[in-house]
């Protein structure tokens, strides 16, 4: 997601009906906040991080994922998506995990 996507994706999330109060809820400056809104700038670490708050996501995502995007060097870029990607691979093994977990957990119980 780029920066105009968590906006929109916090302001749904909230139910706010104006960009004014997303941006109280924020406490970011609802200038930036537009600035977010119409892709003219890239989300400031302080915002990837209320992003992320609001979104129940680790904000080292949030900033990565927005990296990703804007990054000019290709480099740079190259990084932050494959940070993404181990990100994503290590959040699948974890519900995984925690599935065959709360299987043995369930099997065990009502074997009993």
């Amino acid at each position: 997601m780029n920066s105009r996507e968590y906006v929109e994706a916090c302001k749904t999330k909230l139910g706010c009906h104006s960009y004014y109060q997303l941006a109280k809820l924020l406490d970011i400056v609802e200038s930036d906040l537009r600035f977010y809104r119409h892709s003219q700038r890239v989300a400031s670490p302080y915002a990837a991080f209320r992003f992320a708050e609001c979104l129940g996501l680790d904000p080292a995502i949030v900033i990565a994922d927005i990296a990703s995007e804007s990054e000019k060097n290709p480099q740079k870029r190259g990084y932050f998506k494959d940070f993404m990607s181990r990100c994503v691979k290590t959040l699948a093994v974890l519900i995984l995990a925690a599935g065959l977990v709360h299987g043995e957990r369930v099997g065990s119980v009502s074997r009993a």
